[in-house]
């Protein structure tokens, strides 16, 4: 029912409206009979000139729509000037006869000299290297490095300068304090042939180099942003192969060392066997040091290649793998092989005396303590050879066959304790 009364709502919330409102309300409904016959709304009018300058809109002036030329400043400078003067004729100025802090056309004459300065340095040191003369060599090359290019000093990293830099340490011998023991090996030295590996590198190069290799990795380190840079990745491996052969040559030296004191004293006088006990425990006390300092490069080793990229780094994973082997033999007391000797007799004819003395018992947990750790570290090399294998080492089958056979003659003499 339509209603009469307004209501008190608002017109938005009402449905229903009063007789009053619903007659006087427009319809939104079209009628049919109502269709317009109205023409559409004409076009504007176009804009006429004298309209656009009166109402501000007359089109900019050229080059409108393209945008202006820039102004050039013809700025004079010294070098135009001179320039200028020597084109004259005749010259009155000669361009080419400046002072060499002065550039001409933006080129200073300074780089070009210092360029040929490291070009006459570069020169000279590897005349020196090829000569021999590589105290020389050492001098230029410290000159290399001081030489600035551009405000930078030189990257050593170019080229494999690294590596130059560290056979010309390796090469250099100690001139502060000369001792007794010194002057008998560079005696020795001089008796040798030249290329005799065993005394090309001097104990104090090696430290040299082994301390250059340590900067270049902390100044170098690994970063993700640069995966093709030579870093400690590169740096690493020398290292330690310089450390190893390190141990290696003191220990040589030492042997022969005890070798010379014995042939001396045969010599001299027939031995007693309180001497030759002296000479045996001299022997173990020189294996034992090279234990300790083969273990101690191990640990360093193993920090390295325990975290990400060092752990998938087929270089120290081989090593450590060779590493392992070493400190081996050196646990169950093993010589060195000599020249020409095979390796598989070398452990099958292992000396067993060492459980044939008065206490039997107390040598033999002892061997077998020894024996326990030796087995342990062919284990360990063994795995580190199949990971090297694992991230592209190539095949080390004759490796790990080669321990398999240690692990046997192991197992073999570990079994004569029970």
């Amino acid at each position: 029912m339509m209603q009469y009364f307004a209501t008190p709502l608002r017109p938005s919330q009402q449905t229903t409206h009063s007789l009053r409102a619903s007659q006087y309300r427009p319809s939104r409904k079209r009628k049919r009979d109502d269709d317009s016959e109205e023409p559409p709304p004409l076009a504007p009018p176009v804009a006429s000139p004298r309209s656009d300058s009166a109402s501000g809109l007359t089109p900019p002036p050229e080059p409108f729509p393209h945008h202006p030329a820039k102004h050039v400043r013809n700025t004079v400078t010294n070098a135009k000037l001179h320039e200028s003067i020597a084109a004259l004729n005749p010259p009155v100025f000669a361009a080419n006869a400046l002072s060499r802090a002065q550039p001409v056309r933006g080129h200073s004459q300074r780089s070009t000299l210092r360029g040929s300065h490291l070009d006459i340095l570069t020169t000279t040191m590897h005349c020196c290297l090829l000569a021999g003369d590589y105290d020389r060599a050492d001098r230029a090359w410290a000159r290399i490095l001081r030489t600035h290019a551009a405000g930078n000093p030189l990257d050593p990293r170019y080229h494999g300068r690294w590596g130059v830099g560290a056979e010309l340490l390796l090469r250099r011998r100690a001139t502060t304090h000369v001792s007794h023991q010194d002057t008998e090996s560079k005696t020795q030295q001089n008796q040798t042939q030249p290329g005799d590996p065993a005394h090309i590198y001097t104990r104090h190069g090696l430290e040299l180099a082994q301390d250059y290799y340590e900067r270049l990795i902390i100044q170098y380190p690994f970063r993700k942003t640069s995966p093709n840079a030579v870093d400690a990745r590169a740096f690493y491996p020398p290292l330690f192969t310089t450390w190893i052969r390190a141990i290696l040559d003191r220990s040589r030296r030492d042997r022969s060392q005890y070798q010379e004191h014995l042939r001396r004293r045969s010599s001299s006088a027939a031995s007693d066997d309180a001497e030759d006990d002296t000479i045996v425990l001299s022997l173990e006390e020189i294996r034992t040091q090279e234990l300790s300092h083969a273990q101690e490069l191990c640990e360093r080793l193993d920090q390295v290649i325990i975290s990400p990229p060092f752990d998938k780094h087929t270089e120290l994973l081989f090593l450590r793998g060779n590493v392992g082997l070493w400190i081996s033999d050196l646990i169950v007391g093993r010589t060195p092989i000599a020249a020409g000797q095979d390796q598989q007799a070398a452990w099958d004819d292992m000396s067993m005396t060492d459980h044939s003395d008065v206490n039997a018992a107390s040598e033999s947990t002892d061997n077998q303590r020894k024996y326990r750790q030796s087995l342990h570290q062919l284990h360990l090399a063994r795995d580190f050879f199949t990971r090297a294998e694992t991230h592209g080492a190539g095949s080390l089958d004759a490796a790990k066959a080669g321990i398999d056979v240690r692990i046997k003659s192991l197992g073999k003499q570990m079994s004569t304790f029970d």
